[in-house]
């Protein structure tokens, strides 16, 4: 073999390795006209820019001439944007469980930022502009230039959308989700640039005029939208702020059916803070724990209320929190949490949904494809119920009885280690088969259950929401505060795993929200009316007690709140030495690297939102009706 063969060799090897978003070159771009193929949408997002691209690639003439550069383009637009702090813009839009993803920025750097650069030069759409240059400039920070080209495409794009050139998903105008994010991106740029007076300027000046249309209109969530951006860069002053939010809640909100009028207040109270004004900073405490208030005896008066009743006091009980004149308030509504408490126990109504597992993965993507994220999410909450206890003994005893010898004989679990962890009895033959040893019977059946409804259902659901809707974290945050499985206190912590989950960062997910079930479950039993601790009579000391000790102390309770089938659930998946145990696993660095792409680990994922959002669905259609939350992206 030759020197040039072995060199053909290895750029043959190097090309197999590369994915298809990666092989453009400067000479794909030759008579490529990407003016023509994007000059008529007037969409601000990206994605649909993406499906531009996609058309392009059906074009046999095109596909020959100028596919690997169009696989690029796509690929870049289609790509997950960020608007969180300390987090690459852009990330993969799809994760895979077997480790395959869409685009990340990583995936472009070296040579293709030339090809990136020579595209952002043969486009003059301010959207394309924005998503290219900014790429470029994340992957070569020095190129300022680079940077600045990005920065004013993001103010051409946030201009053109506020006076109606652009749409967002169907929304004209600046005052959209797409809007904020668009200017929150434009931040981003300006703040790594090191803030340029004028681009800057502008920025400040576009942060504050919305946020004065926001306060001008009658929907809330634009005012929380623009007056965080505004607080957050410095656009105002603070006092200003405050005093905008004040007025536009005077007359146009009723906080007894409305938790943004708490939201509000909070953002106000924020103003004042930050403006040293403290007496209005505890005039906007009082009134954000006095709407809750309002919001919990609102929901005090509906028939099955008194869960979401128990939540909302218990918020503003937690919002009175550093209030200096609060005490005896705080005293009070204490006492008119334990009131409301009384009515849980009665009005709670466990929630069950069978689902046939038989489902086709193809039947599940129907069933989620088409449909607006707060009905997809509702769905995701109710698709495979964990399964009846006692039928799950009893098709143990079935099992038993036709193959008598798999559980004859007494069974060790060992972990990765090759340690004895666990051991169950011999189950015996016959209809009296004891109870313990089915147990090694029904972990398999329900290990097997598990990966059928993940594989069938859960994954398929997840990826199709996923496919179809962009998630924020800001606005799953507003369905999860009205959870009262989550203490306030890990609202944004609970969310974040439940973004992270969504995208398919799987690593995030489990290692964020395994930990947080001990919470969930300690919570809902407080709120039940349940001592959650132990004292030590020695000592005079109150400790809380682990999820393994309310399982053994407060079991009946659990599973009058939960339902037997779901407290059984959560001990087998998270607890049970003879399962998956993650809890143990995630909490003492015993899984491995490829545990959170398992089957196991998603039903987890899947599961901690169920028990957080299932109190929820008797009174979804009020908690998710337009007027509560910003209205769905077609």
């Amino acid at each position: 073999m030759n020197e040039d063969t072995g060199q053909q060799d290895t750029e043959v090897v190097k090309a197999a390795q590369l994915a298809k978003w990666q092989m453009a070159e400067l000479k794909h771009l030759d008579g490529l006209d990407i003016n023509n193929l994007v000059r008529a949408e007037t969409s601000a997002d990206a994605d649909a820019y993406a499906q531009l691209f996609s058309a392009a690639l059906e074009d046999p003439a095109k596909l020959e001439a100028h596919g690997p550069a169009l696989e690029m383009l796509r690929a870049i637009m289609w790509m997950h944007e960020s608007t969180e702090q300390g987090r690459p813009p852009f990330g993969p839009m799809l994760q895979m469980g077997n480790g395959a993803r869409s685009a990340a920025p990583d995936d472009f750097r070296g040579t293709l930022v030339n090809v990136i650069l020579a595209c952002l030069e043969a486009t003059s759409h301010p959207v394309v502009r924005a998503r290219l240059a900014h790429l470029a400039w994340f992957l070569e920070r020095r190129r300022k230039d680079v940077g600045l080209t990005a920065l004013d495409a993001y103010i051409r794009v946030i201009e053109m959308l506020n006076a109606g050139e652009l749409i967002a998903r169907g929304e004209q105008g600046t005052l959209s989700i797409a809007g904020r994010d668009l200017l929150a991106m434009a931040f981003g740029v300006s703040r790594g640039l090191g803030r340029p007076k004028d681009q800057h300027d502008q920025l400040i000046a576009l942060a504050a005029g919305l946020f004065r249309q926001a306060c001008a209109q009658d929907e809330a969530w634009p005012v929380l939208r623009f007056g965080e951006l505004a607080l957050d860069h410095g656009s105002m002053a603070p006092e200003k702020i405050g005093a905008g939010i004040e007025q536009f809640i005077q007359g146009r909100l009723n906080d007894s059916q409305d938790d943004r009028v708490g939201n509000l207040w909070h953002l106000a109270g924020l103003a004042y803070r930050r403006a040293k004004d403290e007496v209005k900073t505890r005039a906007c405490q009082t009134q954000e724990a006095e709407s809750y208030v309002r919001l919990a005896e609102h929901f005090a008066t509906m028939t099955g209320g008194a869960m979401l009743a128990s939540h909302w006091m218990t918020t503003a009980i937690s919002s009175y929190h550093g209030h200096p004149e609060a005490r005896e308030r705080r005293k009070e509504l204490r006492h008119r949490l334990v009131d409301l408490q009384e009515g849980i126990r009665e009005q709670l109504v466990p929630i069950s949904h069978e689902t046939d597992i038989g489902e086709l993965v193809e039947a599940t993507r129907d069933h989620f494809s088409g449909l607006d994220l707060r009905t997809a999410l509702l769905r995701f909450t109710i698709l495979a119920g964990p399964p009846d206890p006692e039928t799950l003994v009893k098709e143990a005893r079935e099992s038993v009885a036709e193959f008598p010898l798999s559980s004859l004989f007494s069974q060790s679990y060992l972990d990765a280690d090759g340690k004895t962890v666990a051991k169950a009895p011999g189950a015996g033959l016959g209809p009296d088969a004891d109870e313990e040893g089915l147990e090694p019977q029904i972990a398999r059946s329900e290990s097997i259950r598990r990966a059928f409804a993940v594989r069938g259902q859960i994954e398929v659901a997840r990826a199709t929401i996923a496919l179809e809707h962009h998630v924020a974290e800001t606005d799953l945050r507003e369905l999860l505060r009205w959870s009262p499985a989550i203490p306030p206190r890990l609202l944004h912590t609970m969310t974040r795993g439940f973004v992270r989950y969504f995208e398919g960062d799987m690593v995030a997910a489990l290692y964020i929200l395994t930990p947080m079930v001990e919470g969930l479950v300690r919570k809902l039993l407080k709120d039940h009316g349940h001592d959650v601790s132990t004292l030590d009579n020695a000592t005079g000391t109150q400790e809380d007690r682990t999820i393994t000790a309310l399982y053994d102390a407060l079991r009946e309770e659990m599973d009058a709140i939960f339902g037997r089938a779901l407290t059984e659930d959560i001990r087998r998946v998270f607890l049970s030495k003879m399962g998956p145990s993650l809890r143990h696993g995630v909490a003492h660095a015993l899984l491995g690297d490829g545990t959170p792409y398992g089957e196991d680990a998603n039903y987890a994922c899947w599961l901690i939102w169920k028990l957080v959002i299932w109190p929820l669905v008797p009174h979804w259609k009020e908690i998710t009706q337009p007027d509560n939350h910003p209205k769905e992206e077609p």
